[in-house]
């Protein structure tokens, strides 16, 4: 507006221009991490009628009957310790609020634009967000040099992890099953 400011939060000291100039942001590589958990969730320990333990590749789960594929589904403690083990995956992959690779995986991954923000008004003198639960496609970079999420920007990224990962694990478990059918007929 023409207006000069006397309000100090409205300009940015050199040592912090120099910081977000040269803050370096690497892209999550996240199809090599999907395939690294794939291999790492690829087993599973079960105990089938008889009372023996039995372990398989969760990607051969298909090689299963259909009796004992439901018996393994409907069991709790395999439902929850699947579920458990993705989401320990999950946020191992994105890490919390100011996990570099979290912001790459939302302006990489996520199909939404995200562009980095450098904006002291955000912030409280802590250097902590001051409305942590805003819906935007802005990135915070923290007046204390470091990109800051949203909770609602660490969901989605989390979101878009435990999808590519739930869908990197069907796929596998797909991929192999056509690859036995077609060897069983031959």
């Amino acid at each position: 507006d023409g207006v000069a400011s006397s309000d100090p939060s409205d300009f940015i000291n050199a040592g912090m221009l120099l910081k977000l100039s040269t803050a370096d942001f690497k892209n999550a590589d996240l199809d090599k991490k999907i395939k690294s958990v794939q291999e790492r969730l690829g087993s599973i320990k079960y105990t089938d009628a008889s009372g023996r333990t039995q372990s398989i590749s969760l990607f051969d789960f298909n090689l299963l009957s259909d009796i004992e594929k439901n018996k393994l589904m409907q069991s709790k403690d395999f439902k929850s310790n699947l579920n458990d083990a993705l989401e320990d995956e999950v946020e191992a992959i994105v890490g919390n609020v100011n996990s570099n690779n979290a912001a790459s995986i939302l302006a990489d991954y996520s199909g939404e634009k995200y562009s980095l923000s450098f904006d002291p008004k955000l912030f409280n003198e802590k250097g902590e967000l001051i409305n942590p639960k805003a819906k935007t496609n802005e990135i915070a970079y923290s007046p204390n040099g470091q990109v800051t999420l949203t909770e609602r920007q660490l969901e989605k990224a989390k979101e878009v992890v435990r999808r590519r990962l739930q869908r990197g694990l069907d796929f596998a478990t797909s991929k192999k099953s056509s690859i036995t059918d077609q060897t069983s007929r031959t």
